[in-house]
């Protein structure tokens, strides 16, 4: 990120109003309204030609708080890392981000800027979802990205990995938003995944790159998830989950929310089948979301049935499929007391094969042979 002396004044006041903590947020994002932007605000903050006596004081007192030096300084990191910044109010800025009632007014950012508008979706869900919402999750998310979608989430444990492994592994798009500065890694075994989207994808946040995680800071964090978003996924949640709170700001931002069915008696479809009740678009299969998203070009075919042999198979998924017996259904324990697998690896193995059209998980977590 070389910049010019003229931008990096820019982005310097840019940053430092952002972090000055004497004014209150609409009234900051009125004064870059009011003033045509940040370059018409730092005009005036230079200059003293306020529009309005009235906000002569605030001026005044924005040029002797703003903090400066730290804005420089922040800058400083955000050029070692190679990152970017984008201000909210110009043509970088994501176009729906900006809609939004309360935009950051700065967005820190690495790796790619195409934010692809128009194809972005949240997907979230909880921490430690069910063998239900991880398979569901690896499934939506995989043919999702193969219509070219952006696949929006947070960097959590649990639906968020998925969601942006997945898009990485089908070599798609995927933009994480995190809830602290880019210097820093939350959770931090996901270091590696992060490092992987700043390569094929996109981190952004609207912290300051020294900025490190607190508690607070993921509630607002979502706003973001939705607000790049034209709708957003939940595929499970619980009653306290902070998926709740990314549904919520999909609302207030109007947004689209589609819901995950789940079976009625576990904790973490309650309130996905509670949305569905209260009009969110129910998820039976990805041509649910797709057909809101035309730009993403082909419907997707839900009957279609697998197109490789078993010689596209790895030795471990071929291990597998020799256990089933005609329509006979297998559970998880005779397949693994005849395949000598672990219950882990073996539960891997038939979601990859569940994915890719072989096998079917039954309602009574039997599974059945589908390609004979």
């Amino acid at each position: 990120m070389n910049m010019t002396e003229p931008m990096t004044t820019y982005y310097a006041h840019a940053i430092a109003l952002s972090l000055y903590p004497d004014l209150q947020y609409r009234d900051k994002k009125k004064l870059i309204e009011i003033y045509g932007g940040f370059s018409g605000f730092i005009q005036t903050l230079e200059h003293g030609n306020v529009l309005d006596p009235r906000h002569e004081p605030m001026f005044e007192n924005l040029s002797r708080g703003l903090d400066l030096p730290r804005a420089h300084k922040e800058l400083e990191r955000l050029e070692k890392l190679g990152g970017w910044i984008m201000v909210y109010g110009t043509s970088e800025y994501p176009t729906h981000l900006g809609e939004i009632a309360n935009p950051p007014l700065v967005l820190f950012g690495m790796g790619r800027t195409d934010f692809q508008e128009g194809k972005e979706l949240g997907f979230v869900g909880p921490r430690k979802p069910s063998h239900y919402g991880h398979r569901v999750a690896q499934w939506l998310a995989k043919e999702l990205v193969a219509h070219n979608m952006t696949l929006v989430s947070g960097l959590a444990s649990g639906i968020d990995s998925v969601a942006h492994n997945i898009a990485l592994e089908s070599k798609g798009y995927t933009v994480a938003v995190v809830a602290h500065g880019l210097e820093h890694c939350y959770p931090s075994e996901h270091r590696r995944l992060l490092d992987w989207i700043i390569q094929d994808g996109t981190v952004i946040s609207e912290y300051v790159p020294s900025t490190r995680t607190r508690r607070e800071f993921f509630p607002a964090r979502n706003r973001i998830i939705s607000g790049l978003s034209r709708g957003v996924l939940i595929v499970e949640a619980g009653r306290k989950s902070g998926v709740r709170i990314t549904a919520n700001h999909a609302i207030e931002q109007y947004r689209e929310v589609y819901a995950v069915p789940g079976p009625i008696d576990q904790e973490l479809s309650m309130y996905p089948n509670m949305l569905i009740a209260e009009g969110a678009k129910m998820v039976r299969s990805p041509s649910d979301i797709l057909e809101d998203f035309p730009m993403c070009l082909e419907e997707i075919d839900t009957t279609q049935t697998h197109s490789t042999g078993p010689a596209a198979l790895t030795r471990v998924q071929r291990d597998v499929l020799a256990q089933f017996r005609g329509n006979q259904p297998r559970s998880i324990e005779e397949l693994k007391q005849e395949s000598r697998m672990t219950t882990q690896k073996l539960l891997q193995t038939l979601t990859e094969l569940e994915l890719e059209g072989w096998v079917s998980r039954q309602a009574d977590a039997r599974y059945t042979l589908l390609i004979k």
